[in-house]
């Protein structure tokens, strides 16, 4: 966990190869156990007609908003597709739900942090919970963009950090 911060994609002797950061081993293995558990391919599939999308969701990133919102709405446009979509305000519990649940969706995030601030922690930890089917209840790919919406962090440190 101390080692988050120490940047292994920019090593010259990893610029060959593709570098991927994850929380956690445990993360990696359940991943592979549930691509493994249901006879896929590891690459994610997302059907592009299943997309909901939060932008700027504490209304003050409004060139963000004016330079992304037109181009989400031209691509569906384009193609037929009526994407679901919350702007300039916070989206409610339900539009969450259903975008992180939709099967073969895409959840996209555009705005400050990591969107805690639209559904916390604790609502993701209950979707990520496991079904009465074995499947994993969180099942859209999700795209955060917002500063510090990489930034790993770990539940298990308190928030005072004791000094070392």
């Amino acid at each position: 966990e101390h080692l988050l911060r120490f940047p292994f994609e920019s090593m010259s002797m990893l610029s060959n190869i593709t570098v991927t950061r994850v929380p956690s081993l445990p993360f990696v293995l359940a991943t592979l156990l549930e691509t493994e558990s249901l006879h896929s391919v590891a690459t994610p599939k997302v059907d592009a007609r299943k997309v909901k999308y939060v932008l700027d969701p504490e209304s003050n990133l409004s060139e963000s908003a004016s330079t992304l919102g037109p181009a989400l709405n031209s691509i569906a446009s384009k193609n037929g597709w009526e994407w679901e979509q919350v702007v300039g305000q916070m989206p409610s519990s339900e539009f969450m739900s259903q975008a992180l649940l939709e099967e073969n969706g895409l959840y996209l995030y555009c705005g400050h942090g990591g969107g805690e601030k639209a559904f916390s922690r604790s609502k993701v930890e209950e979707l990520m919970a496991v079904r009465d089917d074995g499947i994993r209840g969180c099942r859209a790919s999700v795209v955060l963009m917002g500063c510090s919406s990489g930034k790993l962090q770990s539940v298990n440190t308190p928030k005072e950090n004791p000094a070392r």
